[in-house]
């Protein structure tokens, strides 16, 4: 266990619809983490106007590929340089490939980070699926829902902040399909990475959300209580 002279990151990773930006969002909120979620900020991105928006908007909405890893990099820099002093940080949608990990370690020692813990949510392809297939967001806050878990299937408003809970792009059964032939052949080989440098903790993804919550927040107790 690293020692705390360096500010703490937490790296949460799995398969899509495991979970990570719902456990994010509650442990950033419970340990007053910065929460970094790139697939988010690379959607903003997909937005706006200019070259970079339409190709982004291309590539991780019409096409379902993954965004060049410079540019990935480059939004979390960007968000990181924003945290505020001494706030530690939880990274939720890298790393995803190998090719990563290294420009990120670099990018989390710049600015006096290092990777405290890295969870691994673990589920099936078909849970992913199943969940993805019913997965809706919040367009203002960004909060996920399951449609007739969370909220009911007519349910249009955020009962949080109000927004528009709508249908991610991404979410639709051919991008689904895209993405999940990306995750077995570029992060699969990461996860098997970080558990060969036995840094991965595994947690079961498929319980339900305060199950998941509480199995997680286990370890880092530990570490707050040093």
């Amino acid at each position: 266990m690293r020692q705390k002279k360096q500010l703490m990151a937490i790296v949460l990773i799995g398969q899509q619809g495991c979970g990570k930006g719902t456990q994010a969002r509650l442990l950033a909120e419970k340990y007053k983490l910065k929460h970094i979620e790139v697939g988010n900020l690379l959607r903003q991105i997909a937005k706006e106007k200019n070259s970079l928006g339409k190709k982004v908007d291309q590539l991780i909405n019409k096409e379902g590929k993954m965004i060049p890893r410079d540019l990935v990099i480059q939004v979390i820099d960007r968000a990181i340089s924003k945290a505020t002093k001494n706030e530690g940080l939880i990274l939720d949608g890298t790393t995803r490939r190998q090719v990563e990990i290294a420009p990120l370690e670099k990018i989390l020692s710049k600015y006096s980070y290092s990777i405290s813990y890295i969870f691994y949510l673990k589920i099936s392809k078909a849970i992913t699926i199943s969940r993805l297939g019913k997965r809706r967001v919040c367009q203002q806050c960004g909060r996920s829902f399951i449609a007739g878990v969370d909220i009911t299937l007519q349910q249009k408003k955020c009962s949080f902040c109000g927004g528009q809970i709508i249908r991610r792009i991404d979410d639709r059964p051919m991008a689904i399909r895209q993405r999940l032939a990306i995750y077995q052949t570029k992060t699969q080989p990461v996860i098997k990475y970080y558990q060969q440098q036995k840094k991965l903790i595994e947690i079961n993804g498929k319980q339900p959300i305060k199950k998941v919550f509480r199995d997680i927040v286990q370890y880092l107790d530990d570490y707050y209580k040093k």
